[in-house]
């Protein structure tokens, strides 16, 4: 041993001693010796008494609480409690620093801890889930301390689905409960909610329609889900509205829940109120290396909505921005960066970023005075997002591999078929020159 040690224990054993001995001495002092009766409260003597209370404190006298004989050395008794005070104060100063460096948050109560993590505090919530993953890795938590902790994650997941703001340690909750899912340490209605919180699916329709005008149906998934070891599969899903069944696509995501919109352009029936529903069937595996392994979970998910066809639209259905300013910032949001051959037409892809205004544009490519329709885009101010854009077959084909122009044109018929736009920017924006982009190798 080192003289360190030997030191700390030193100064260590010192208190100890003398809390002992004052223990002792508080003992022995409280002896007493001899028969001569005294009052329990106050030590009066009773010798000549003959009153059943006691003279000098007033208590009542019982057998029970009259003491016999006298102390040995009341100074001993003081003595030994001003040592037991001074050993208690000496272990205490060699134990302080200890106490202090001791992480107290190791034995806070689970259900502590647990309300700690559901804080939107970063370090508070991330310290508590440190504490919860301690404790599992090394075998403190029971089954019903890991069926608390899991429902917590469950709850938290759900509630990002209700709208709710992310928790700042969601990647770790969300990391567990895939982890359990794969090994199957989920119960069957855990594995169940977790699955079906960790993609929901939605429809949306545009609040009001003109009965016989185009109209969209748009479908899409929210997912709160780890990106790790999963094959999600959407097969079997139809679109009901009016009565009649269409069936929609189908959607594979490996590893990923993770999936885009789909889209219905169906035409308005007779004015009324109409339910429209989407059913989805959806299966989920294990997967690893892209390979699918045991299944998971499976349901039918639906979303529903209401269509308001109406006989005809009111003027502000749609609101055309006419504000000319703001040709300069729209035209810096949008890219092209060339346009190539596509079978006998051409295609480009368009980008669009931030821009100050919502947009509906059709959009041409225009050569020699000739305009080729390409299709049409829409986005929400302060959006992005590329389109990949083709015409149709072009008689002869595109035998000029110039520069051309991208002619973007505001279309009120593009923002009315979709599902949320009801004001556009008004205004056509030219993109001149753009190249030809040859094909690698040719």
């Amino acid at each position: 041993m080192n003289s360190d040690f030997n030191l700390s224990l030193g100064l260590l054993l010192l208190p100890i001693m003398v809390l002992i001995l004052g223990v002792l001495l508080v003992w022995h002092a409280r002896r007493r010796v001899g028969v001569t009766p005294h009052c329990g409260k106050c030590d009066y003597l009773l010798v000549g008494n003959e009153s059943a209370v006691c003279p000098e404190c007033g208590q009542g006298l019982t057998e029970g609480n009259i003491v016999l004989g006298e102390r040995v050395r009341p100074g001993r008794l003081r003595l030994g409690w001003v040592m037991i005070l001074v050993g208690l104060l000496g272990v205490a100063a060699m134990f302080a620093p200890a106490a202090w460096r001791y992480d107290w948050y190791r034995i806070r109560p689970l259900s502590w801890v647990i309300q700690d993590a559901g804080s939107r505090d970063a370090v508070q919530a991330k310290r508590a889930w440190n504490e919860m993953s301690r404790r599992r890795s090394v075998g403190r938590l029971a089954a019903g301390d890991e069926k608390q902790v899991v429902e917590f994650a469950l709850r938290e997941q759900a509630a990002v689905q209700e709208g709710a703001a992310p928790s700042p340690i969601l990647p770790e909750i969300l990391g567990m409960l895939g982890e359990r899912a794969v090994d199957g340490q989920l119960s069957d209605l855990q594995m169940k909610r977790f699955m079906e919180n960790a993609i929901r699916f939605h429809v949306r329709v545009r609040s009001n329609v003109a009965a016989g005008k185009p109209c969209s149906v748009e479908w899409s998934a929210t997912t709160c889900a780890p990106r790790m070891g999963f094959w999600v599969e959407v097969r079997d899903s139809w679109l009901d509205l009016d009565g009649k069944r269409i069936p929609g696509g189908g959607m594979e995501s490996t590893q990923e829940f993770d999936f885009g919109t789909e889209t219905h352009f169906q035409v308005a029936p007779a004015p009324g109120d109409y339910p429209v529903t989407v059913t989805e069937h959806v299966r989920v595996w294990a997967g690893k290396d892209g390979q699918k392994g045991k299944l998971l979970h499976e349901w039918q998910s639906q979303a529903a909505t209401t269509l308001h066809v109406r006989e005809t639209l009111a003027a502000d259905d749609l609101k055309l921005i006419d504000r000319p300013e703001l040709l300069p910032a729209m035209k810096a949001a949008i890219s092209v960066n060339g346009w190539k051959v596509e079978g006998q037409g051409l295609s480009i892809q368009l980008r669009i970023v931030s821009p100050p205004e919502n947009v509906a544009f059709e959009i041409f490519a225009k050569s020699n005075g000739t305009e080729y329709p390409l299709g049409s885009v829409t986005l929400e101010k302060g959006k992005e997002t590329s389109f990949y854009l083709g015409s149709e077959p072009i008689n002869g084909g595109f035998m000029d591999r110039g520069a051309i122009d991208i002619v973007l044109r505001s279309n009120a018929a593009a923002a009315q078929r979709t599902v949320d736009l009801h004001q556009i920017w008004k205004g056509e924006i030219i993109l001149k020159d753009v190249p030809y982009l040859p094909r690698k190798g040719g």
